[in-house]
């Protein structure tokens, strides 16, 4: 009877084990990466721009996810650093088309407010961009190239993106 009882539980263990292995796969298959990376040298200028994603597919149009941004600049008379994190929602209204919304904050440097480069102060930038974005994707993968323009509602005295509106160019990476 016990071995009955003991065969019965290990059946149902196992069961319960290969469902919650395919329900996790397939929760897996909703998170991707991606983001955006640019590089700009000139004129005695260097800026690096780093922005990485971690999204989370909630219906196969609808993601949202974090994000955290990093800026190196450098000039021939400072050089300083940006960096802050982000949250955004995407909805993909055709296969080729993407609306986005996207909340930052980001940490710079007053030096690049105040062009003096003894100001070693900080200052907190707030951006709410909206926009759209143009998918290519990569055949035969669950991997996009992206083209974007954003506004960001709200206009502030600095924006360290330069005037509305940003144009970006990204990817993602389905995991």
């Amino acid at each position: 009877m016990i071995h009955r009882y003991t065969s019965t539980f290990i059946f149902i263990l196992m069961v319960c084990v290969t469902f919650g292995e395919e329900k996790k796969d397939k929760d897996f298959q909703r998170i991707y990466t991606g983001g955006n990376v640019s590089m700009n040298i000139r004129n005695g200028f260097t800026s690096v721009y780093l922005s990485p994603i971690l999204g989370y597919n909630i219906t196969p149009r609808f993601s949202v996810g974090p994000g955290v941004t990093y800026q190196y600049n450098k000039t021939t008379t400072a050089e300083f650093s940006n960096y802050g994190g982000k949250v955004f929602a995407r909805y993909r209204a055709l296969d080729f088309l993407a609306l986005q919304a996207e909340y930052e904050i980001l940490s710079f440097s007053r030096m690049q407010v105040s062009n003096d480069a003894t100001d070693t102060g900080r200052t907190i930038f707030k951006a709410f961009f909206v926009g759209a974005s143009y998918l290519q994707e990569i055949p035969g993968t669950r991997n996009f190239v992206s083209i974007a323009i954003l506004y960001n509602l709200l206009e502030n005295d600095f924006n360290p993106y330069g005037t509305n509106p940003t144009y970006r160019v990204g990817f993602t990476l389905g995991i």
